[in-house]
Parts: C-alpha cells; sequence; structure tokens
C-alpha cells in the first residue's frame, strides 16, 4: 500500500492500479504537514515527484470531506476547491495526462485556464466550475474580475503554487501574493456579493488580523539557498509555513573538460564556418553523446544552440546519415517542439541540443546523461540541468561540463565545485515593487465599488513582499494614480476610490507584468540580410552608432538604429577593439561565483591546484592555469579574492575586481559617472563578471581610481547609485515600462521614440522616479557586492595593486574573441556584395527618347544602348524609379525647380553609364549611392575584376548607412 493507510482509500487503491511500490522521499516528508493543514513549503531538486507530493494529500482530503457531506445527504458545493498555480503555461504533458486520468477516476473535476484557454471552455468553466483548476498567475487575476468566477473563489480550500522561487524573484510573484490575499477575502465572505439585492461588491470589513479559516497554501519549490526567506515569501503576514526540505538523496557526478582544437579541427574550421575552439567543442559533444544512449545538450543561448545544430547537420550530411542532433528553444514552433520531445522519448533520437527550454516543467523520458557548453554562469542553473539526468530517485546525475578557454575552464571548475556543495545563490527577492502596487490598487478598484484607503493598505501589506511598505510610499502611488487619472475619487472622498471605465480598461490591458517586448531586426548592411533580432531593452541600453557588439557568432559595429522601423543597421567587424559591449552568452555571474573564481586563481598562483575538490582533467588544468603562470612569469601580482589589481596601458586602466557581472556593473558606473564629473569629459566603461574597463581620455594614475573608492560610503551607494542612474539610457526603457503600468503613458508608446523633455517630466513623479531607479537597480546591479567589497576595502581585507596590464586584463576580450566565428575575409565579404549587386534588378532609361526595359545587372550587355533609338545616353535607375524616366526628354525651362535638379542627376547618371558602360551601373545601384559618388569611386578603379572596386562601393554604402539620418 503506497501510503500506509494515510490516503483515502480510493486513492491508494488507484496508486496501486498504477503500480506505485511506494512514494518518494518528498511525498513522504510532506504527507504527514499537508493532511495536518497547516501552510507548507516543500524544497526537493527535480526527480522527486513534488507535484504529486502536492495533489496527493489534497485530493485525498477532497474526497474524505466528499464522503462526509454524502453521509450527511448533502450536496458538493459548486465552485473551485484546489488552485494549482503555476508560472509555466501548463505542466508537461505526461503529469498532465496522469492527473486528468485520476481526477476522472475518483470522481473529481479538473480544469486547465491559461490565456491560450478556449472561449468555450472558459464558459464552461464558469457555468459548471472545477473542482481543481491549473492556472497562471495572471489568470488568478481574471478570477478575482469577474463576477460568476470571483464567486466560484469563495470554497477554495488549497492552493497550490508551484516553482514558487522563480515566482519569488519577479514582479509576477509579488502580483501573485497580493492576489491570494484578495482571494482571502473572497474566502472569508463567500456568499455572492453581487446580485438582485447587492448591485455592488464593498469592502466587507474594517482593517483586522487576517480572515479566518482560510485555504491551505502549498508551496514547490526547487533547491535553494535560502529556503526560509522563500517560505516567508509564500506565507505573508500571521502565517507560519512548515519548510520541509528534502536533499536530493542521490549522486552527482559532473566533471570538466576543455575541448583543444586539434590539425583535423583546423582543417574543419574553414568549411564550416567557426573557429577552431568551436569546431573542437562540437566535435567533443558529438563523441560525448555517441558514448551514450540518450543526452540534453544545453547551450546558453539560442543562437550558440542553432550553430552547434547546424554545423553538426553538415558533418552528418556530407557522412550520408541522419542528424545526430536536434534543436529545441522556445522560439521554435510547438508542433516542432513536440515533435522532436516524441522522437527523443521514444528513443529516434540520441540527442537534443536545447536552452532553457527543457530545464523543467517538459517529459523527455529517461537521459544517461547531461552536458553543458561553456560555463552556465549560475550553480542553481546547473544543477536544475544536471537534475535531467537519473530524473527518478536513486539515479545517477551524470553530466559533462564542456568548457571554452582558460577563463570559462576556471568558472566552470568554480560550478562544479559548488554544484556538488550545494551551495546555491540566494533568490534576489524584491520588496515593495511599486509597479505591483499600482498594479493592484487599480486590479482593487475594478474588484470593489469603492475602495477605502485603510482597508486596502491593509490587504495589501499582509503580503509579504509589501509588508515592509512605506506608508509615504502608499500614500504616493495612491495619489499618482489620482493625479493621472488612472483612478478616480469616490463622491465621499479622495480616501476612497470609485469605479471607472478608464480603471476597467486599463486593468484589462495590463494583467500580465511580463514585459511586452518590442523586438529590434539587426541587418547586415553588406549582405542585405537579417542576422537576428534584439529586445528593445538591448537597444535603448547599449545600441547606439558605433557600438560593438556579438550576434550570431559573429562581431558587428551599429551603423544606425532606426526606431520607427524597429531596425538596427550594422557591419561586420574584424575586431572587436576591446571588450564588447555585449555577448549573448555572457549571462550574469553572481559576486559569490566570482569570487571563488578570483580565489582559485590565488590557489593556482601559489601551485596548489586544490585539485580534489575541483573536478577537472589534465587538459582543462592546464588550460585554466596557462593565464595565471603567464601573469606571474611577467612578474606581476595575480588578481584574487583578496587582492585586485588596476593594470594600466596608456589611457586604459583594467581593475581586475570579481564582484560579479551584476556588481561590477554597479561599481563600474559609479566609477564612470565620478570620473566623467571629475575630469568633465566623457569616460568609456565596459565590465565583466571578474574586472572594470575604464577608457579614459586623459592620463589617470591607478591611484585617483583607488582615492575615489575608499571615498565611497557603503551606507550612501543606494543614493548615489539613484542619481548615476538618472542619466543613463537604461532608464528611458524601465521608465516607459512603469508609467505604461502606472497609466501615465499609453501602451503604444515606444521608449525610443518618447522625447526627452516627456521622460523627464515623468521622472519628476516621486512614485515612477524610485520605482524606475528601484526597477533598474534590481535588475542590473548588485549593491550588496559593492558595499561588502567597500568594507573590507576599508578594513584592509583586501589590497590594491597598481600595475602593467598583463594577461588576465586582456583574458576578458580573448575569452569572447575565441566564441565568436573569425571574421569574414575580405575577399570573401566583398565577393559577397558583388553577387547582391549583380543580381539587382534594374530600370534602364533613355534621356533622348523616354524609352526604358527592365534587366538586371548581371544581365546588361558590355556596351549600354537604347533598344528604340540606339543611343548611348542611358541612365540606370531602380525599379521603383519611374517617375524620372519623363524627365530626360522634356525642355527644362518647363521644369519646376526640384524637377529640373532630378533631370540634371539623371544625365549625370546617363552620362557615366555611356562612359563605364555596366561598371557604372554597378555602382548606382548600390545603396545610398548617386552620380557624384559613383564617379569618384570609377575614377579611382573602373575594374569590377578588382577587390578594390567592390571594396569602395561597399564603404560608399556603409557611409551612407551611417550618416544620412543626420542629413536627411
Amino acid at each position: 500500500m503506497p501510503a500506509g493507510g494515510r490516503l483515502h482509500p480510493r486513492l491508494e487503491r488507484l496508486l496501486r492500479e498504477e503500480g506505485w511500490s511506494g512514494l518518494t522521499a518528498a511525498q513522504e516528508a510532506a504527507l504527514g504537514p499537508l493532511q495536518q493543514g497547516g501552510h507548507v513549503l516543500l524544497v526537493a531538486p527535480t526527480g522527486h515527484g513534488k507535484t504529486e507530493a502536492a495533489l496527493l494529500p489534497v485530493l485525498s482530503r477532497l474526497l474524505a470531506e466528499k464522503d462526509v457531506l454524502q453521509a450527511r445527504g448533502r450536496a458538493w458545493p459548486a465552485g473551485f476547491k484546489a488552485l494549482y498555480v503555476t508560472p509555466l503555461r501548463a505542466l508537461n504533458r505526461d503529469l498532465m495526462r496522469r492527473i486528468s486520468s485520476w481526477a476522472e477516476r475518483l470522481g473529481i473535476t479538473l480544469g486547465v485556464r491559461h490565456g491560450d484557454t478556449s472561449a468555450s471552455e472558459r464558459a464552461r468553466q464558469a457555468r459548471s466550475p472545477p473542482d481543481l483548476l491549473i492556472t497562471t498567475p495572471e489568470t488568478v487575476q481574471l478570477l478575482l474580475y469577474g463576477d460568476t468566477l470571483r464567486r466560484h473563489l469563495g470554497t477554495v480550500r488549497f492552493v497550490i503554487v508551484d516553482e514558487v522561487h522563480e515566482l519569488a524573484a519577479s514582479e509576477r510573484g509579488a502580483q501573485l501574493m497580493i492576489a491570494l490575499e484578495r482571494v482571502e477575502e473572497v474566502v472569508a465572505q463567500p456568499a455572492p456579493l453581487r446580485d438582485a439585492k447587492a448591485p455592488e461588491r464593498t469592502c466587507p470589513r474594517t482593517p483586522s488580523a487576517p480572515p479566518q479559516g482560510s485555504f491551505q497554501r502549498i508551496g514547490l519549490s526547487a533547491t535553494v539557498s535560502d529556503p526560509a526567506a522563500v517560505a516567508g515569501f509564500l506565507s505573508g503576514a500571521g502565517r507560519a509555513v512548515e519548510v520541509v526540505e528534502v536533499q536530493a538523496g542521490k549522486e552527482r557526478r559532473l566533471r570538466v573538460v576543455v575541448a583543444e582544437p586539434t590539425v583535423d579541427d583546423e582543417r574543419l574550421a574553414a568549411s564550416l564556418a567557426l573557429p577552431p575552439e568551436a569546431v573542437a567543442q562540437l566535435r567533443v559533444v558529438r563523441g560525448l553523446v555517441e558514448a551514450h544512449e540518450r543526452v540534453l545538450v544545453f547551450q546558453n543561448t539560442r543562437d550558440a544552440a542553432e550553430l552547434m545544430v547546424s554545423r553538426s547537420a553538415v558533418l552528418d550530411e556530407e557522412a550520408g546519415r541522419p542528424p545526430l542532433l536536434e534543436l529545441h528553444h522556445g522560439s521554435l514552433s510547438r508542433e516542432h517542439r513536440e515533435d522532436v520531445e516524441e522522437r527523443f522519448k521514444d528513443g529516434d533520437l540520441r540527442a537534443l541540443v536545447a536552452t532553457s527550454s527543457l530545464e523543467l516543467g517538459i517529459d523527455v523520458g529517461a537521459i544517461d546523461h547531461v552536458v553543458q557548453v561553456q560555463s552556465p554562469r549560475s550553480v542553481a542553473r546547473m544543477m536544475q540541468r544536471l537534475g535531467r539526468a537519473g530524473h527518478r530517485v536513486g539515479a545517477v546525475s551524470e553530466g559533462t561540463l564542456v568548457a571554452g578557454g582558460a577563463e570559462d575552464v576556471l568558472e566552470c571548475l568554480a560550478v562544479a565545485r559548488r554544484a556538488a556543495e550545494g551551495r546555491l545563490e540566494p533568490a534576489p527577492i524584491r520588496g515593495a515593487p511599486l509597479v505591483v502596487l499600482a498594479n493592484q490598487l487599480i486590479a482593487l478598484a475594478n474588484e470593489y465599488a469603492e475602495l477605502r484607503k485603510d482597508w486596502t493598505w491593509d490587504v495589501i501589506t499582509r503580503a509579504a513582499p509589501f509588508a515592509e511598505l512605506d506608508e509615504g510610499l502608499f500614500e504616493t502611488v495612491w495619489t499618482t494614480l489620482l493625479d493621472i487619472k488612472t483612478l478616480f475619487p469616490s463622491d465621499r472622498g479622495a480616501d476612497r476610490i470609485g469605479r471607472s471605465g478608464r480603471a476597467r480598461r486599463h486593468f484589462l490591458g495590463h494583467v500580465s507584468l511580463i514585459p511586452d517586448e518590442r523586438s529590434y531586426r539587426v541587418l547586415d548592411e553588406a549582405a542585405k540580410r537579417t542576422v537576428g533580432r534584439v529586445d528593445e531593452a538591448f537597444v535603448a541600453a547599449s545600441l547606439q552608432p558605433g557600438a560593438l557588439f556579438i550576434m550570431a557568432g559573429r562581431s558587428w559595429q551599429v551603423l544606425e538604429v532606426e526606431a520607427e522601423a524597429g531596425r538596427v543597421r550594422v557591419a561586420p567587424v574584424k575586431d572587436l577593439g576591446g571588450a564588447p559591449q555585449w555577448s549573448g552568452s555572457r549571462l550574469p555571474v553572481s559576486a559569490g561565483l566570482a569570487e571563488e573564481v578570483a580565489r582559485l586563481r590565488g590557489l593556482i598562483a601559489q601551485g596548489s591546484h586544490g585539485r580534489d575538490a575541483y573536478p577537472g582533467d589534465e587538459a582543462a588544468w592546464a588550460c585554466g592555469a596557462a593565464p595565471v603562470n603567464a601573469q606571474v612569469a611577467q612578474g606581476l601580482v595575480v588578481p584574487t579574492d583578496t587582492v585586485v589589481t588596476l593594470e594600466v596601458s596608456r589611457r586604459r586602466i583594467v581593475a581586475n575586481v570579481a564582484l560579479g557581472t551584476r556588481g561590477n556593473e554597479a561599481l563600474g558606473r559609479i566609477t564612470q559617472a565620478l570620473l566623467h564629473q571629475r575630469l568633465g569629459t566623457t569616460v568609456g566603461m565596459d565590465h565583466d563578471a571578474y574586472r572594470i574597463h575604464l577608457h579614459l581620455p586623459t592620463d589617470l594614475a591607478p591611484a585617483d581610481i583607488e582615492d575615489l573608492w575608499r571615498s565611497l560610503d557603503p551606507d550612501t551607494l543606494d543614493l548615489l547609485l539613484a542619481l548615476v542612474l538618472r542619466e543613463s539610457p537604461l532608464v528611458r526603457h524601465h521608465l516607459v515600462h512603469v508609467a505604461k503600468h502606472f497609466g501615465a503613458l499609453p501602451p503604444t508608446v515606444d521608449p525610443n521614440r518618447a522625447t526627452r523633455a516627456r521622460l523627464d517630466a515623468l521622472l519628476q513623479n516621486l512614485a515612477l522616479q524610485e520605482e524606475t531607479l528601484s526597477r533598474l537597480a534590481h535588475e542590473r546591479m548588485d549593491l550588496p557586492a559593492v558595499a561588502h567589497f567597500l568594507r573590507r576595502l576599508d578594513a584592509d581585507e583586501v589590497r590594491i595593486v597598481a600595475q602593467a596590464m598583463g594577461p588576465l586584463s586582456r583574458l576578458g576580450a580573448d575569452e569572447v574573441r575565441r566564441l565568436v566565428a573569425p571574421p569574414r575575409a575580405d575577399d570573401a565579404l566583398l565577393a559577397e556584395v558583388r553577387r547582391r549587386i549583380e543580381r539587382t534588378d534594374v530600370l534602364m532609361a533613355c534621356v533622348v527618347c523616354g524609352h526604358h526595359w527592365h534587366d538586371t545587372v548581371a544581365g546588361l550587355p558590355r556596351r549600354v544602348k537604347c533598344r528604340r533609338c540606339q543611343g548611348i545616353q542611358v541612365a540606370c535607375l531602380r525599379p521603383w524609379n519611374e517617375e524620372l524616366v519623363r524627365l530626360g526628354p522634356r525642355d527644362p525651362a518647363a521644369l519646376d525647380e526640384p524637377s529640373r535638379k532630378a533631370r540634371e542627376r539623371l544625365l549625370r547618371n546617363a552620362a557615366l553609364v555611356g562612359s563605364f558602360g555596366p561598371v557604372a551601373c554597378r555602382c548606382l545601384v548600390a545603396r545610398g549611392v548617386g552620380p557624384d559618388t559613383a564617379a569618384r569611386i570609377l575614377q579611382k578603379c573602373a575594374d569590377p575584376g578588382q577587390a578594390m572596386f567592390w571594396r569602395e562601393v561597399l564603404q560608399a554604402e556603409l557611409t551612407f548607412a551611417r550618416t544620412h539620418a543626420f542629413w536627411q
């Protein structure tokens, strides 16, 4: 008997029929506390059956209650009895099928409701509410909005929150916690609150303690560093939550290898258009796949996954065999994803290459090995992914980290050690996000006919994220929503809010707090091809003309950002010119992980590798140690967790300080702003998890940087950072998001088109300012890491050493270059430009007789003549310039001034074609190249067989793309 008589007999019988021999450790541990009815947080690794651990006691208690009612001759009340809230759209398909089967056989109705649920299914649920409803945080908001569905919430006895650790770190989670307090209010007064006798819903009571007889809260969480913090998030004020934590109970084997290029890899690099290091990684991954039965390969980015699978397919095609690797990520169609999931589960596929899409929520069967390509940048992410191997109790989770480059090796070693010790990054729970507060005030104003301020404060501050909410900020948000007329005061005073049509429309348009990101198409100006898409936030933060970034495995320079068209025009560049401002694989590294990497450098420098604690092979250790040993060999100090080096090269200082990605961004931006103030000129700053690059307009001594840091007060960093961030382009994106949710801006406003004056005016509002800067600091900065560093510096626990630029300072940029495909050779790039231009459609127009015809550049004869009059004064135009054809034969005196100028350009065009033939056409069809620019090119070189000609054409196109926005 699976539960030894502790579950309802019908449920135990069902489990026996399903072949269950017993419960998992997580299910056993949670059963008692859940049966007793207390609030519970269950923390367990992947594969321990957490969903069943929560549902089995709930189903058992529902059956028992149904039996009691039946024995008393009473009907089972209509309404939802249990809510299962998941941040995913749905549970994995196998689990969903199993739960559906259980519910049907037990006589318990089940429903699923989210954004994609059909209208007919929603109507059915309103008429006949299911006992158990699986839904999303956003849909809970809508359940509270409608009269009928809200009434069905009055019978809720259980709320299960899945992946609560993920929600705790997001605005969605804070929104859900207030929603649960609102559900508490409905449960406290389950009678219908709107009918013929009670036409309006009003605040039901004066402020008091939490309602009695509330539902049981059950949280399900993966392993986290601080379960008590997540439990506190789930509970809210006045409730105790029992934490049931289950250790892994299974062996993890994780080793680190490095893919060193071989002679064969060097040979393949050119044909696969990859750097040798990437070819070596592909070879190692394919070898691991062939050595195991079923493998999940995780890449950090979609582009890297696409590149690996596409190049692997080339090798398989040449060998005449089916693809060894298949692709799975969130941007692929659902049909494709489900197809490869089923084929992988059935054993028809050996390996799937995925990003985060297969970390959780999808059952793809038994996996015997996990491969992580390059550092996952997070211990929690590595443990989640590793847990997919041996995804059952007692099985071994086995995996390999395939590192790329020296710094990546050290980071992989640190990740592997911390994963083995279970040392996870803390969950970044943010207190009192004001955008959520505004969202919920508007939601409550729609839920009740009249909203009282004192009662609203009571409900909101019961939710854990708002337990420490400043009353002044609450008052500011309340007043702001009234001032901007998102909400309207009641006739009975400003401390009450009345219902309005505008509030209803705003609520329905802003149910979700997930940013609706606009994306920009990245266009390669040389090849006139789309490289990919980037998010609006990244464009706002980093993509100004001249900026360098990496995408699709290549480095690019921004020529122009076309906000209205949603386009970023770029050109390929041969060199990164220093650390790039963005790379798709640069996920944030925590301060703790960065500090461990720095400590590992120190061990290597001392000759004590500590290899027993770090599971790397000989080649990995040699690769990781190489730059550290090179630094020592040059007589330079090695930066560690207790030593910061300021390394100088002309007007560039690299601060080797390991505060993690977010910590170094915070310290870097503060340093940049203060230096700008001191020097009166712009200071460039780049950063990664291990260093800050400062590009200076004048010589500056490293001692000046140290003095600046020592002058900072750790206790006032938040105020200083707020001043710094006000001038940051990042503010624009976050301010527009916040203002939209307050109702201060319409939903259609583009952050890149909003005027500076309009944004400055919005930023004067205290609520919008506070939330924008707080949100930006939380998402991008780690002030506690900076404050800890400054205190250690003041206590002489960290020393600063100034020295010449060494190998470890150059390592950041070198590591990125290893990931980038070698820039296209000049000849190959120019050949691509030539192919594009010669395939271009053209309109040939005789300026004497007006005859015109269509052709392609490549199809033109060696000597261009009019097909009607045989004249040689023929202009080469683009097909959409047909209105210019009539200007040639016209008398100039009969034309207005703009038409006369257009005719003059047409005649100069024809003169070039008459003199140079089709070669002139090759210039004239290039983007932005008119007769004057074409003439300059042809004077330099008129031979399309020479690379110089095409180089000049390309340069003219790039110049136009970079400058036309300013003179057009």
